[in-house]
């Protein structure tokens, strides 16, 4: 909105400039300088946009990178965005306190805790989803686990994780809710 506003005001100027140019054999002149400064205003303006867009971007993967950590280092409660928290109690509630569905950690898939090991940003999706690869070591055996967080609240959360398979956990369990 901003760029379309320092546009438009360019091209009055530039057009006042024109309308208002002194002798007839000018005006060519004139509108070869007027094009020239709304060229230049308008390149101004995108690279102040490409660099507020990096900055942005840069802050956000930091947030990303810093959510995961605390996620997997300090298990909060609310490490799940409400929609999987949401599946990962009515499974907890069907399997009413039995080995079930979710036998091993959902954020490592696996049965031993890790150790959080690093982070790394595969793909920014969006203004506010991230996949995420994390790889964590557990008892000498590194692995890694893929999970796709959300922005959510001001934080990014886990909104779903990549199963054995390479697929959906989240699907996985709203499948076995379902009795397939």
């Amino acid at each position: 909105m901003n760029k379309l506003v320092i546009v438009g005001l360019a091209c009055v100027l530039a057009g006042g400039m024109i309308s208002c140019g002194g002798k007839k054999g000018d005006k060519e002149a004139d509108s070869a300088a007027a094009l020239d400064s709304i060229v230049s205003m308008v390149e101004t303006v995108n690279e102040v946009d490409s660099a507020k867009q990096a900055q942005t971007q840069e802050q956000d993967q930091g947030l990303i990178v810093t959510s995961v950590r605390e996620i997997y280092n300090m298990r909060p409660p609310e490490s799940f965005t409400p929609d999987f928290q949401q599946v990962i109690d009515e499974v907890n509630k069907k399997d009413a306190g039995e080995i079930g569905f979710f036998d091993y950690d959902i954020l490592t898939l696996s049965q031993d805790p890790g150790n959080l090991k690093d982070v790394e940003i595969l793909d920014l999706i969006g203004n506010d989803t991230a996949k995420v690869k994390v790889t964590g070591e557990s008892y000498g055996d590194k692995g890694y686990v893929v999970i796709l967080t959300k922005l959510t609240d001001g934080v990014y959360l886990v909104d779903d994780v990549e199963g054995f398979d390479g697929k959906s956990l989240k699907d996985a369990a709203k499948s076995y809710l379902n009795g397939n």
